[in-house]
């Protein structure tokens, strides 16, 4: 994704009351001219603004066919910040039942058009630690996406042995923790997962061993690649003391940040923040692309203090990678 892209980039917003729980959809992808040029006005951004899921389902259809990647392209479907429990209908402090949470937004990604090459799962699945927890991630997922590759990095939520276990029954790949990374190629595009779960820690850490795989990844290598992880490597504003994000991201991020300078690298795909973000790395060629959580949303200029914010439904991300690196 080169910054051009990201400029002229657009993210639908829409949002639809299933099983009491108010869905968002982020696209992220490039749009054809003829169409940025018409999103750019105000009218027709207020109407897709104000768009609701179900009604109007085949106006969102089309709007996706029109951006439909060109043959060879790669689509990821982002899913993070699951935060499920052992019981199905067990319930977070903010009221949120995070199984059914889930489990509304699988079955509206599966309606999208095309079909993900990939589903990337970026951590935080369980609340609990429970086997039983990573057991409803891993079967809502493979039963909705029987062929598709499941990949995942882990949160600071998660018990790792457990997490493997369960998700390699249900053929997950990912990194299993610090000095197991893992990367895959996806059509034109090589996807790298790290772990950055810190045992008994909010904020994150990536090792030094993997950082020097990534590297020997990177400079062997052409392809243009997207780096998944848990943990934001830049928090977001206002970096200060009232912002708990500010130190529970990723620690020693300018080992990361040298890590992928390479103009190889052209996203890092994380979760954490539980909120739609977005940001432009300095000194790199890529960008910091934060997608929303499957339960509840955080104010990501404060973090969790203040709890969930109301009336901010769970979300995912798709995005359309083209093999030109765009």
């Amino acid at each position: 994704m080169t910054r051009k892209t990201i400029s002229d980039s657009v993210r639908l917003f829409h949002q639809k009351n299933t099983e009491k729980i108010g869905l968002r959809v982020y696209f992220f992808q490039s749009f054809p001219p003829a169409v940025r040029s018409l999103w750019r006005r105000s009218t027709l951004r207020s109407l897709a603004a104000t768009l609701y899921l179900l009604p109007f389902l085949s106006t969102i259809v089309t709007l996706w066919s029109m951006s439909r990647p060109a043959a060879g392209s790669v689509t990821l479907l982002h899913i993070t910040d699951c935060h499920l429990f052992g019981g199905e209908h067990a319930r977070l402090r903010s009221g949120v039942q995070p199984y059914f949470s889930l489990r509304s937004v699988i079955k509206y990604a599966k309606l999208l058009s095309p079909s993900p090459s990939a589903v990337v799962l970026t951590g935080d699945f369980s609340q609990d630690s429970s086997a039983e927890s990573y057991h409803h991630v891993g079967k809502l997922c493979r039963e909705a996406f029987t062929q598709t590759p499941l990949l995942y990095t882990p949160g600071n939520h998660e018990d790792l042995a457990t997490l493997n276990e369960v998700l390699a029954a249900y053929d997950c790949q990912g990194s299993n923790g610090h000095g197991a990374p893992h990367q895959v190629m996806l059509g034109n595009w090589q996807v790298f997962l790290l772990s950055t779960h810190v045992p008994g820690k909010i904020y994150g850490g990536v090792a030094n061993s993997d950082l020097r795989w990534l590297q020997q990844h990177l400079t062997s290598g052409s392809a243009p690649a997207v780096v998944a992880l848990h943990h934001p490597p830049i928090p977001p504003n206002p970096r200060t003391e009232d912002n708990l994000w500010t130190e529970n991201c990723l620690q020693d991020s300018e080992a990361f940040l040298n890590a992928i300078r390479s103009e190889r690298v052209k996203l890092v795909l994380h979760g954490h923040l539980h909120a739609d973000s977005m940001q432009k790395i300095p000194s790199t060629h890529c960008t910091q692309l934060g997608t929303p959580s499957t339960c509840h949303q955080y104010d990501p200029t404060t973090g969790w203090g203040s709890g969930a914010v109301p009336n901010l439904g769970p979300g995912f991300r798709i995005l359309s990678l083209h093999d030109d690196g765009s």
